[in-house]
């Protein structure tokens, strides 16, 4: 068909229908063999639409690169599946804040961060598939609406949308599911459509997703402190779950130390954390630490120092060698190092109260 197709035009229309063509590869079983009747292997596609939907077959066919066999995959067309109500999920309690199309306004740091995470998600995803590369523009897109969208985003702004109406919040909603949807629509082209009609088309006047521009960069510079503070409630959350808390249980207190100036993020802090009081300060906390357990490494231990074994325990439960060692020094005549050790607990105090210590790139958390 190519090749006749190609040779039609040119001699009807004196030009040719295309100038590149995408071949893809074949579909294969979940035992990566070619699929025949006569093998009883074949897999229906209309049976898996009917399970699943279209959108999240299409999902998996455009998992590998451009030209590569794909064995089938149940569990990757259930990721498909997930997407997609994810996606109608978010888009539902976006609806709910959606009543008029923003065209400008003065925005707060995260809503600069996830905006100008969502301009190089455009950037790289445009060059990705200008050369045809869709299942990596794919994993972007995926990565960046999951982790940088709903799981930090929509969480942190949660409270400016319910308690204050806040019109920035609005807006960088509004315009990051937009362009989310267009870099979707490709793969996943129902559910975006679905997703348009309901909540964009009477904003934006295109009568289908699918013959609207494709976004287009918004011009938003990065924030630093938007970054930093997505960094600090990460932190916090994963504090709170490996103390067996609920990521919804009030904190008291804390203060958190940096060389910048983090006052502009207070609030995006405080509520999505359940802070009752945030305190800055430059330079390190003071406080004293309290080595209370070693882990020493068994693995590392036994075939270096066979019979010594119970010696270099002991050197190692030392708290005064385990502080050393935990600074980088190489100690005693054993050169006892870091690798030696698989786990140091601490205590830490600050003004006479035990708290607990976080530390990031650009900060340090005290919890009272």
């Amino acid at each position: 068909w190519l090749f006749y197709t190609v040779v039609k035009s040119y001699f009807h229309n004196n030009s040719i229908p295309w100038y590149d063509i995408m071949l893809s590869g074949f579909g294969l079983d979940e035992e990566g063999r070619t699929m025949h009747k006569s093998k009883g292997n074949i897999i229906l596609p209309l049976d898996v639409v009917k399970k699943y939907s279209a959108d999240a077959v299409r999902w998996w066919a455009s998992s590998v690169k451009l030209g590569d066999d794909l064995p089938y995959s149940e569990k990757d067309v259930i990721t498909g599946h997930r997407l997609c109500i994810k996606l109608w999920n978010a888009s539902k309690l976006i609806s709910s804040h959606i009543d008029e199309k923003i065209e400008s306004c003065e925005l707060r740091e995260v809503d600069k961060w996830i905006l100008s995470k969502i301009d190089h998600v455009i950037e790289k995803t445009t060059a990705y598939l200008d050369r045809y590369e869709y299942s990596k523009a794919r994993t972007l897109i995926e990565t960046s609406f999951w982790h940088d969208f709903c799981d930090n985003y929509l969480e942190i702004v949660k409270y400016r949308v319910y308690e204050k109406k806040d019109k920035a919040a609005k807006y960088t909603l509004y315009n990051a599911l937009l362009a989310y949807l267009k870099l979707f629509a490709i793969y996943i082209p129902h559910i975006t459509e679905e997703i348009y009609q309901s909540i964009f088309k009477k904003f934006e006047g295109y009568e289908s997703i699918h013959i609207s521009p494709w976004p287009e960069k918004m011009g938003i510079e990065k924030s630093d402190l938007g970054e930093i503070c997505v960094e600090i409630i990460s932190s916090l959350r994963k504090w709170k779950s490996d103390k067996g808390m609920p990521l919804n249980a009030k904190l008291e207190h804390i203060t958190i130390f940096s060389l910048k100036n983090l006052k502009s993020i207070e609030e995006d802090i405080k509520n999505p954390m359940n802070v009752e009081r945030i305190e800055f300060k430059e330079g390190k906390p003071e406080i004293e630490e309290k080595i209370i357990k070693v882990v020493p490494n068994y693995r590392v231990i036994g075939p270096s120092f066979g019979e010594k074994t119970k010696e270099i325990i002991k050197l190692l439960q030392n708290p005064e060698i385990a502080k050393r060692i935990d600074s980088g020094e190489t100690v005693t005549e054993y050169k006892l190092c870091r690798d030696h050790i698989s786990r140091i607990e601490k205590e830490y105090m600050a003004e006479g109260k035990k708290v607990d210590i976080i530390t990031g790139k650009d900060y340090i958390i005290e919890i009272f």
